[in-house]
């Protein structure tokens, strides 16, 4: 539930917002969603927040049930928004590039407060949640980086495929430097 003391920003054409590291919790992309007035409090896009550019930067899912539902909402959100003249960006995280990878559920390097620990993805869930992004790492509707006036935004990369895949994303580095 939102917190009714949150009120949105009002909608600047242009603007970008960056909403990273979900980690499959719904409520926290609807929260910060609302409060920067790109969704309503019932989780669809506002139609009054046009020439936006809504990127989450990695990790929609995490280590919850709550993952499926998540990365459905963010692709919900991502065809509502080009409906309105706005656009989604979707860059790939650690944890869903290991979901990709078949691993049973995404792992942090260093988790001191285990606060996810033995909660889990569903085994069905999992499974689609691969088939998805997997379907949409193919259809570049999830990109492993993305530029934006000469800046570069990835997320954590952990295994070196991920980094070749944000390499292939963004040309030859050189390239990128020379622009």
């Amino acid at each position: 539930l939102l917190d009714p003391a949150v009120v949105p920003m009002t909608h600047t054409p242009g603007n970008v917002i960056f909403i990273g590291d979900a980690d499959g919790r719904n409520n926290l992309i609807n929260l910060i969603g609302y409060a920067a007035g790109v969704i309503l409090k019932d989780g669809n896009w506002n139609p009054l927040a046009r020439d936006i550019t809504l990127v989450f930067l990695g990790d929609i899912i995490g280590r919850t049930n709550g993952s499926l539902r998540t990365y459905l909402q963010v692709r919900k959100l991502t065809e509502q928004a080009e409906a309105y003249g706005s656009r989604v960006i979707i860059l790939l995280g650690n944890h869903d590039f290991q979901i990709m990878l078949g691993r049973p559920e995404p792992v942090d390097v260093a988790d001191p407060n285990q606060e996810y620990q033995g909660v889990g993805i569903k085994e069905e869930d999992r499974d689609r949640l691969k088939e998805l992004l997997l379907e949409d790492l193919q259809k570049e509707r999830i990109l492993a980086a993305w530029e934006m006036y000469g800046y570069a935004f990835v997320h954590a990369m952990l295994d070196t495929r991920q980094y070749d895949l944000a390499v292939a994303s963004l040309g030859s580095f050189q390239d990128f430097m020379e622009e």
